[in-house]
Order: C-alpha cells, then sequence, then structure tokens
C-alpha cells in the first residue's frame, strides 16, 4: 500500500531559509541527484510537493511512497541520515521548528 509523508517547517520569518530548500523538489546537487536516481527513477519515492502558508511562514513538504518498504529505506540510508542531521543543525541555528514526519496510508 502507497504511503504519504507530510513533513512540517515553521520559521521565524518569512526570509528564514528553509534547509535545502532550492534542492527539494528540484534536482539540483549531488545529494538531491542521488534521491532521484535511487528513489524517484526507481518509482520508490512516487511524487513530492511543496506547499507554503500565506504569510510564508510554515513550509510544508508531501511526499508519496511506493510502500512503507520504501520510506523505511530512505529513513534508513546513511546518506539521508546525514542530510537529516545536517537539516536539525540548520534548524536549530535558525529558530525554525520541525514538526514530526505524519505517515498515512493512500
Amino acid at each position: 500500500m502507497a504511503i504519504r509523508v507530510t513533513k512540517t517547517f515553521t520559521r521565524p520569518t518569512a526570509d528564514t531559509p528553509i534547509y535545502r530548500d532550492d534542492v527539494m523538489v528540484e534536482n539540483l546537487d549531488p545529494f538531491a541527484l542521488y534521491v532521484k536516481e535511487v528513489y524517484v527513477d526507481t518509482g520508490l519515492r512516487t511524487s513530492i510537493t511543496r506547499t507554503e502558508s500565506e504569510d510564508g511562514l510554515t513550509v510544508r513538504y508531501i511526499t508519496e511512497w511506493r510502500d512503507q518498504a520504501a520510506w523505511d529505506q530512505f529513513l534508513n540510508d546513511t546518506q539521508c541520515k546525514a542530510m537529516f542531521e545536517k537539516r536539525r543543525e540548520h534548524n536549530l541555528a535558525n529558530n525554525i521548528i520541525s514538526g514530526p514526519g505524519v505517515v498515512e496510508s493512500i
């Protein structure tokens, strides 16, 4: 069964950069290309959508995955774990609140 993961970030000002926001949807750097090759091109991640609140303070990423195993693979991937840690550090330094990922079957 496919799953949808929603991850929300709330920043103090609309000018505060969200970590990797410029490359999350576009494939503009080595990590994004890695995700494309391993997860997108293989059909493990089937979509990603970015939304932003009207005031620009809340950014939400909605990703869809082939199944729970695909999502688990992403979470346990060493390259992804390294990115998660860099994002956590960025968020702490910039007072960005990272909400829990909400996972639902679709």
